[in-house]
């Protein structure tokens, strides 16, 4: 039988389902305060990602209607209605093809068509004939297109991100695509923006190469084309479209295959998968304090692998560490790191929103470097656990690690048949 909650759990979801039962009336829930976290306590306490509000509520309806009550009988009834979903969806998949405008200028010397492969996922660089074949001309308008629930988008680009797959609705194969998608913009900004910094600035825009498409369009082989306007921070008005000649695209396309489609959250693929859409976010920030969280942010997943806890004094200490061996003077990035730490501190505990072009820069020159290093130690330290006992043990003296290296041998000698 499928368990939901662990043994320490069970009684509260116990009795969050009696509860929940006990309001619930011949028409169904009334949807209050107490209702809405009667479910989302029971979805998230559960040890399976699996059930959700969506899930629980058909769920608990069947029990009401067969006058059960007990947890072993809602998850029972889990089992069979997240089956019977299941199920469902398999008969209903079809082919969705997608595209979004992208801000770039593709030059004619380059090879045709032009294809990158991120997490297992093949996307095409493609021009506005494609899109027009795609939907048809009868829909398509140059200057604007009419299929976001009358709201007209411009169409004014000239390169188009071209993505596909195999769900039963529109939303589930956007949601299928995105993580890939994310990713794909992740590699992007390092591919053009590794390394790269400004320290005083009149213009206060993001430092992502390339802007966030402003919307995407999808449809099935036989359907109708639909489309939803993505919310950004910045819309930008005066678009300069940035050059892709093969030598970019080639690289783009080497960086990006570099890293498998990782299906094991513990690995240090993973890890740099996460790290990687995080960079599109924080590059995409039009203001220097979201910049720096987003930044921040990755800086923790690199220095905490194992247990984040926004603890910055810890992941200053290792990050600094790895400045000491790429080349930088006396005490490499230390002091600036904990300097920075303190700016996010300051964003986060107090609202301070005053930071500057350099404190960014800085915090980004650090980052560029921990993901280059992650990115070339990930077969020596392949799970999150290796990098986390690469931390901790970092900075034993070599008395203490040969100890530490003695210690290991005695203890595989004696596990040894």
């Amino acid at each position: 039988m499928l368990k939901l909650w662990e043994d320490k759990n069970r009684a509260n979801a116990q009795a969050l389902i009696q509860a929940l039962l006990k309001v619930r009336t011949r028409d169904g829930w009334r949807v209050d305060e107490k209702y809405l976290f009667g479910v989302s306590e029971l979805a998230c306490s559960s040890v399976n990602p699996e059930l959700t509000a969506h899930l629980a509520t058909p769920v608990l309806s069947t029990m009401h209607a067969r006058l059960e009550s007990s947890i072993d009988e809602f998850e029972a009834r889990a089992a069979q209605e997240a089956n019977a979903r299941q199920s469902k969806v398999a008969k209903a998949q079809k082919k969705w093809r997608f595209f979004t405008p992208i801000d770039i200028e593709v030059d004619t010397k380059v090879r045709r068509p032009v294809r990158v492969s991120v997490s297992g996922r093949a996307w095409f660089f493609l021009t506005y004939k494609s899109l027009e074949r795609f939907i048809g001309k009868t829909t398509l308008g140059r200057a604007s297109l009419d299929v976001f629930n009358n709201r007209k988008v411009d169409m004014d680009y000239d390169t188009f991100l071209s993505g596909s797959c195999d769900a039963s609705t529109w939303e589930e194969a956007w949601s299928s695509l995105e993580p890939s998608f994310d990713l794909l913009r992740g590699w992007i900004e390092l591919t053009l923006g590794f390394g790269g910094y400004r320290i005083l600035s009149s213009d206060q825009g993001a430092r992502r190469k390339v802007p966030h498409p402003p919307w995407v369009i999808g449809k099935s082989e036989h359907g109708k084309a639909t489309g939803v306007p993505f919310i950004l921070e910045e819309q930008p008005l005066h678009r300069k479209p940035f050059g892709f000649d093969q030598k970019r695209f080639d690289t783009l396309a080497k960086n990006a295959k570099t890293l498998p489609n990782s299906t094991d959250e513990r690995s240090i693929d993973a890890l740099l998968e996460s790290v990687i859409r995080l960079y599109a976010q924080a590059v995409d920030a039009q203001l220097n304090y979201s910049c720096l969280l987003g930044l921040w942010q990755i800086a923790e997943t690199i220095a905490q692998p194992v247990n984040p806890t926004g603890d910055t004094s810890r992941i200053a200490t290792r990050l600094a560490a790895l400045g000491e061996g790429r080349g930088y003077w006396a005490s490499a990035w230390r002091y600036s790191l904990e300097h920075v730490a303190r700016q996010r501190n300051a964003i986060v505990h107090r609202g301070v929103r005053n930071i500057s072009d350099q404190d960014v820069a800085l915090l980004k020159i650090i980052v560029d470097n921990a993901i280059a290093w992650l990115y070339g130690v990930r077969r020596d330290l392949p799970t999150r656990q290796h990098l986390e006992y690469y931390y901790s043990n970092s900075t034993l003296s070599t008395t203490n690690l040969a100890a530490l290296s003695a210690a290991v041998k005695g203890i595989q000698s004696k596990r040894r048949p």
